[in-house]
């Protein structure tokens, strides 16, 4: 569940290294992109009240993917993962040696797999997160968690 991040981080770093790469204006390339993700920045706030943490992110991953296909908080491991995606991403980018739409079918693939693994998060919408390792341990979370993990 973890390596979402790595999905995200891959597949967002991945589309903004290669913004030349749309066949427009680098210009004009970076406006739509800024003028896309403006929005979307506002809309999360919205939508995550609204449907949720999990089914946000992984309707943002998929459309990501959807979109690339039309085209051709933590620290530790989540955060090495991410940075892991942004080391990688260009490299994918180097592919376009091999295959020209290598790069664009490799980042669709990783948004995909980002929103197959959001998928199985727990929904957080309208629940009060625990903020300190004291409220983790105090609310049982670890438990429930270590439970679940035992029956799969």
């Amino acid at each position: 569940m973890k390596d979402k991040r790595f999905c995200v981080a891959t597949a967002f770093y991945g589309i903004s290294f290669n913004l030349t790469g749309f066949g427009l204006n680098i210009y004009l390339t970076q406006f739509a992109y800024s003028s896309i993700e403006l929005p979307a920045k506002v809309a999360i706030y919205y939508l995550l009240d609204k449907i949720g943490r999990r089914r946000t992110e992984v309707g943002a991953l998929l459309m990501t993917a959807a979109c690339l296909g039309m085209n051709i908080n933590g620290m530790g491991y989540n955060s090495f993962m991410a940075r892991l995606g942004v080391a990688v991403a260009p490299f994918i980018l180097l592919l376009d040696e091999v295959w020209k739409e290598l790069p664009q079918v490799v980042l669709f693939s990783v948004a995909v797999l980002g929103g197959i693994v959001a998928r199985a998060l727990p929904e957080t919408r309208n629940r009060c997160l625990p903020e300190t390792i004291e409220d983790i341990e105090s609310s049982g979370i670890e438990k429930s968690l270590e439970k679940s993990v035992e029956i799969k």
